[in-house]
C-alpha cells in the first residue's frame, strides 16, 4: 500500500440500530477524515445469513486498489477523472470554475 488516497474501504457493521446508522454515520465525510478515495460504509442487518461475524465481531474491514484516475488536484482516485479534460474529479472541476469566472 502506497497511499491511503489511491485506495477504496469497505466498512461492514453489525450491531447498530438502522436509525443510528442512517441518521449519523451516513452524514460523515469518512473520505475527508480518512483521506481515502472512496469509504462505503455497510449495515449488515442479519449477520447471521453469511457468517462472515462471530459474536465477538462488529466489524469487517475490505480494503481494495480504487478504480480510474488520480485527481490532479486533491489525488483522489475516481473513475470521474479519466473522462474531465482537466484531470480532475468533479468537486474539484467545480472548485477550478468558480475561479475561472
Amino acid at each position: 500500500m502506497n497511499f491511503s488516497i489511491e485506495y477504496r474501504h469497505y466498512l461492514k457493521l453489525q450491531y447498530l440500530p438502522k436509525e443510528y446508522f442512517c441518521r449519523n454515520l451516513n452524514s460523515i465525510d469518512f473520505n475527508e477524515i480518512c483521506i481515502t478515495s472512496s469509504i462505503k460504509l455497510i449495515l449488515d442487518e442479519d449477520p447471521t445469513s453469511n457468517g462472515s461475524f462471530s459474536n465477538e465481531d462488529s466489524v469487517e474491514v475490505e480494503i481494495i486498489k480504487a478504480e480510474g484516475e488520480k485527481c490532479e488536484r486533491c489525488w483522489t482516485v475516481l473513475e470521474e477523472v479519466s473522462s474531465n479534460k482537466n484531470n480532475l474529479c468533479n468537486r474539484c472541476e467545480d472548485v477550478w470554475k468558480s475561479f475561472q469566472q
